[in-house]
């Protein structure tokens, strides 16, 4: 099953880096439940001077929920790991929202 959409942009991934990008999305299905879309985008930024610059760019759409983020690095690893902690956090974030509006909506039950 494809668990997410990748496009590049003047960059090679290797195996090594598919792997190592399905590990790390791997973890983020604690917080989904099927079905979700997932786009990841990396681009190689082929301005800068001083080296080569990374971006990826998440966009993940869970149930009604839209999440997006966009980090740079100067390697793939480094601008996905960013990317991933970013989501990760959002995702949290969220779920915890969620859990603390059904306690919100028990007590409130419990009580009419």
């Amino acid at each position: 099953m494809v668990k997410y959409q990748i496009d590049t942009q003047n960059v090679e991934l290797s195996e090594t880096d598919r792997e190592m990008m399905d590990k790390k999305i791997d973890r983020l299905e604690k917080f989904l439940k099927m079905p979700y879309v997932m786009d990841v985008r990396i681009t190689r930024s082929t301005h800068h001077l001083s080296g080569e610059v990374f971006n990826c760019i998440i966009n993940l759409e869970h149930k009604k929920d839209v999440f997006h983020t966009e980090r740079t690095g100067g390697s793939v690893q480094v601008a996905l790991d960013e990317s991933i902690e970013s989501l990760t956090q959002e995702l949290k974030k969220n779920n915890d929202k969620s859990i603390k509006r059904g306690r919100w909506i028990k007590r409130l039950i419990r009580r009419g």
